[in-house]
């Protein structure tokens, strides 16, 4: 199977969203069971993730250019990647409702002990503990998670998508 095509046909931004997509899903997946299961959830092994997906835009847009002949738009670039960062928030996402919710629940109450040691060493008092924690249970609901995590790799996902864009972009010479 080749991977160029003719000068009038463009690569599936769609299909090369989802593949690359998965993969960064994929690594947010084994970054989380590393982070739950490993290493602890206080150890920032989730910030990992930033340049992962990075790498992983940066290599999607470089597949698209390849089976363009060397050519992507800034709109092609910036839809490519604000869509595989999306696919990868709604698979990670449903992923850590399945972990949280049912295969392991014990995760969310070790994360609320956590956040329980973290206000009550910034030497709140209680009533600001108690609104800490009531905030903190809030984003601790998967349901929400799931949103927010959406929302947010729109957001960034859309942002570094533009980035990275901008700085591979290569346009077709318009014949006048």
């Amino acid at each position: 199977m080749t991977t160029e095509l003719s000068e009038n046909e463009k690569p599936s931004t769609t299909q090369i969203a989802l593949r690359y997509g998965l993969i960064s899903a994929g690594a947010g997946i084994l970054i989380s069971l590393l982070q739950f299961y490993v290493v602890g959830t206080n150890s920032g092994l989730s910030w990992l993730i930033i340049p992962i997906s990075i790498l992983v835009l940066v290599v999607a847009m470089n597949d698209y250019k390849k089976r363009n002949q060397g050519y992507m738009s800034l709109g092609a670039g910036f839809g490519l990647g604000t869509m595989s960062s999306v696919i990868s928030a709604v698979i990670g996402g449903f992923f850590n409702i399945l972990l949280l919710d049912f295969i392991d629940p014990t995760i969310i109450e070790k994360l609320r002990k956590d956040a329980v040691l973290q206000v009550q060493q910034a030497g709140m008092g209680d009533e600001q503990i108690e609104q800490a924690m009531q905030f903190t249970d809030f984003l601790l609901n998967t349901g929400v998670m799931f949103v927010l995590g959406v929302i947010s790799s729109l957001i960034l996902g859309g942002i570094i998508s533009l980035i990275i864009s901008a700085i591979l972009h290569k346009n077709r010479e318009e014949i006048a």
